[in-house]
């Protein structure tokens, strides 16, 4: 390698470090020679500089959506930091339309009065010089909004009679000058039930008050302008249901656990909607059991022969004659011999657990205060990183392991050893890595972070760039990442990654080809928002063994595209549905398979039958050490972790 004008070789190899001490402009030129003397070389020309300009990151307006009001405070936020100090410089707004700026500093509240295309631009002037200045350009649209029109109701009709409890179908529609349809936010409520669901064609089934209803639906455009529509149903009453004992002989399984070995006995209660009517069909069904035989006289009964160990929600089901249905259910504890509780402390691990993973050393935990990652083994060494760790991910069977840390970058670590990487796409060092996924072939790895996605090479983070750095590029800008997760159908040719973010939930595929770079990679990003999420404020995400995708949000989970179950209402009536993390499980059970989707709460952990559509609740009495759950980790052939914010427990039962 040979700069020009002074012509002095640099070195030799196929990757060179050098520190020029010369400001000036450069030809670099790298030459290779085969055995036989011929050549071939290039070269790039360079213009080294005592001092560079300030960097900056635009995140809002965000480039998914580069529309802003005309006449009405719009936020703006960018970033932008010199280079030689990583210390913040004060960025000045412009635009292209108008010949005033429209304010100075990170997080800017301004009002746009010319409406069109324009240029967006936050400038920072260089502490040192200031005839230097670093910006950042967004195209956007200045709009002048005007709200939906056209609403209407296809379904139900005016008038209509439906059952409680019955899935209802609700159709409505809207129309919106400067948004389209699939832009609007639609939401149904009822007059006497309240919410129902959302979106403009969609189901529900939570009409359960008899008597006269309005349903209304509102469309709302993104700004917050909307147009509504209304109907009138009349709705017939479920039955009155309610599960009234659970007893394991003289033991009230209710007030405390049953034992494992010994027939459990439920009754229940069902009464029709209206005194000449009757109960046409009971069922039973529980959560590790299955169908239940039921027993009709005089008292709706059933029987669980032999109780497997585990936390039981058992449903009873009852259907009026005419085609109401009602459900009430009841949890319980079923010990195995021998033990006072099902969940079991992990020695040593009396400390908030935000993060595990699964290493050949056995089970690591982090807890996002300590420059530490922990090992459930007592024999294991502990890792000394270098700031608080806040994410793990491990990769290639656990013999690589990255740490996500709290202004200290990302660590990749091998037998021990770890490698730090930061600076470059993570920005300045004060970036924390929020989440962390990794996928061997192609070589990929997915940084989350408050401000956005990195998307990089696994193998070496630094790829393209200086050593130590993170290259690459940066996806989803003005983001928080919160939870990561890779597809399991992912190929070599193409990758899915889907993120929980502050903005919704982001579908990202990349393409790969033969000579596979992150950086320059063809990239598309898919925002999921309600109605095919509860809510665009998305906290955690899980994938299953095919592709399905679910979504934890402060309103509960769901399924991609379809409602979730309503935690709070009837028959779960959970104190808490906001989902800080997800993790989904495929269990084989004699001779099928049973997906469960596990999820942490504020108050507690959840367990959900994906296909018998029931909720189980775990707090403290089952063996939390704190209600507070944020890591799940199921290891393969052995017990779920679950890390709370006071300890780290198993729960080795289905």
């Amino acid at each position: 390698m040979e700069p020009a004008p002074s012509g002095h070789p640099l070195g030799r190899g196929p990757a060179l470090t050098h520190a020029f001490t010369t400001p000036g402009v450069y030809t670099v030129r790298a030459q290779v020679v085969d055995g036989r003397g011929n050549t071939a070389s290039d070269s790039v020309r360079v213009r080294l500089v005592t001092n560079l300009p300030p960097r900056c990151e635009l995140e809002l307006p965000t480039t998914e959506n580069p529309r802003v009001l005309v006449g009405v405070p719009s936020q703006l936020r960018a970033r932008c930091v010199d280079p030689e100090t990583e210390q913040p410089v004060e960025p000045i707004w412009t635009t292209s339309a108008e010949p005033t700026p429209l304010g100075t500093g990170e997080a800017v509240s301004a009002v746009l009065s010319v409406a069109g295309a324009q240029v967006l631009s936050a400038c920072a002037v260089d502490p040192e010089d200031t005839a230097l200045r670093g910006c950042v350009e967004r195209p956007v649209r200045a709009i002048i909004n005007t709200p939906p029109t056209g609403c209407a109701i296809q379904a139900p009709l005016p008038n209509a009679v439906v059952n409680a409890g019955v899935p209802l179908a609700l159709t409505g529609s809207a129309s919106d000058a400067e948004d389209a349809r699939t832009g609007l936010r639609y939401t149904w409520v009822s007059s006497r039930d309240g919410a129902l669901a959302q979106g403009p064609s969609t189901h529900t089934v939570r009409l359960s008050t008899p008597g006269h209803h309005v349903l209304t639906l509102t469309a709302t455009d993104p700004w917050g302008l909307a147009c509504a529509a209304a109907v009138a149903v009349t709705v017939n009453g479920a039955p009155d249901v309610r599960v009234e004992s659970v007893m394991q002989g003289l033991l009230d399984c209710g007030r405390g656990p049953c034992q494992e070995g010994q027939p459990v006995v439920l009754t229940g209660f069902a009464r029709p909607a209206v005194p000449q009517g009757h109960i046409a069909e009971l069922a039973w069904l529980d959560n590790l059991a299955g169908s239940l035989l039921a027993v009709a006289l005089p008292l709706p009964t059933a029987t669980l022969a032999f109780p497997l160990a585990g936390r039981h929600t058992t449903v009873l089901a009852a259907t009026d004659q005419d085609g109401p249905v009602s459900r009430a259910a009841t949890s319980f504890t079923v010990l195995p011999l021998g033990r006072a509780r099902l969940m079991e402390d992990v020695p040593d691990a009396q400390r908030p657990v935000v993060a595990l993973a699964l290493t050949p050393d056995g089970l690591r935990y982090a807890d996002g205060t300590s420059p530490r990652v922990y090992a459930e083994r007592a024999s294991t060494t502990v890792l000394d990183v270098n700031a608080p760790a806040l994410s793990l991910h491990a990769f290639q069977g656990g013999n690589v392991l990255f740490v996500g840390t709290d202004g200290g970058g990302v660590l990749r670590c091998v037998q021990r050893t770890c490698t730090r990487h930061t600076g470059a796409m993570l920005g300045a060092t004060g970036a924390a890595v929020t989440a962390v996924a990794a996928w061997e072939s192609p070589d990929v790895l997915l940084l989350g972070t408050r401000r956005g996605l990195v998307l990089t090479r696994a193998s070496d983070p630094a790829s393209g760039g200086r050593a130590g750095t993170v290259g690459g590029r940066r996806l989803l800008e003005g983001r928080e990442v919160r939870q990561l997760a890779i597809s399991p159908d992912s190929s070599p040719e193409r990758v899915t990654a889907w993120a929980a973010t502050s903005g919704g939930l982001a579908e990202i595929t990349l393409w790969a080809d033969d000579d596979f770079e992150p950086g320059l990679a063809e990239v598309s990003v898919r925002l999921h928002a309600p109605p095919a999420i509860p809510d665009d404020d998305v906290l955690s995400v899980a994938v299953g063994p095919e592709g399905q995708v679910f979504a934890g949000t402060r309103k509960g989970f769901s399924a991609l595209g379809q409602p979730g179950p309503a935690l709070r209402d009837a028959p779960w009536r959970l104190q808490d549905e906001e989902i800080r993390t997800l993790l989904f499980e495929r269990q084989a059970v004699d001779a099928r398979t049973r997906d469960i989707l596990w999820a942490g709460t504020k108050n507690g952990l959840v367990r959900y039958d994906v296909s018998a559509d029931i909720a189980s609740h775990f707090g403290t009495e089952e063996g939390l050490p704190d209600p507070d759950v944020s890591a799940l980790l199921v290891a393969p052939g052995g017990p779920r972790y679950v890390g709370t914010a006071r300890g780290l427990v198993t729960y080795p039962w289905h």
